[in-house]
């Protein structure tokens, strides 16, 4: 993982709970109400939000996050089901671990919120991007600004 160096990944993985998946396990069952979230370290998982659907809506590989809406939303279900393609592995991020975190390693929770905030960062700017093309003439308001629907 390019955020953290090998001491810090190898600390992640003692600090945290390994855990391995076989192609078509599930990591998140959509609707279930868990608060984790996970640092995939290896292998790569498809995240599905439409059971009856069952196209992937991106594909999670190594570096990436996953299941961090429902870390930092509390009492929100699963949005998506996520499944292995390969064999994988991935660190589960607990919010009580995550506290010890802070207090005996900060650098290494500061940079696990700073790898959460990238992958967050451009799946907004992809979304972003997805929303623009198939809504060409949407006017964006300027930043910091909302609409005001009033003046049309």
């Amino acid at each position: 993982m390019e955020v953290f160096s090998d001491s810090e990944g190898a600390e992640l993985v003692k600090r945290g709970c390994l855990l391995r998946f076989q192609p078509g396990e599930t990591l998140i069952e959509m609707g279930t109400r868990e608060r984790d979230f996970f640092v995939v370290l290896d292998g790569a998982f498809e995240v599905v939000v439409d059971l009856e659907d069952t196209t992937p809506i991106c594909i999670i590989t190594a570096g990436d996050v996953v299941g961090e809406m429902a870390y930092f939303l509390d009492h929100q279900e699963r949005t998506a089901t996520v499944r292995a393609l390969m064999p994988s592995q991935v660190v589960v991020v607990r919010q009580r671990v995550v506290d010890k975190w802070m207090n005996e390693s900060p650098k290494l929770a500061a940079k696990l919120f700073h790898l959460t905030s990238s992958v967050l960062a451009r799946r907004l700017r992809f979304t972003t991007r997805q929303y623009l093309l198939a809504h060409p003439h949407d006017e964006i308001p300027p930043e910091g600004r909302t609409p005001d629907k009033s003046l049309s």
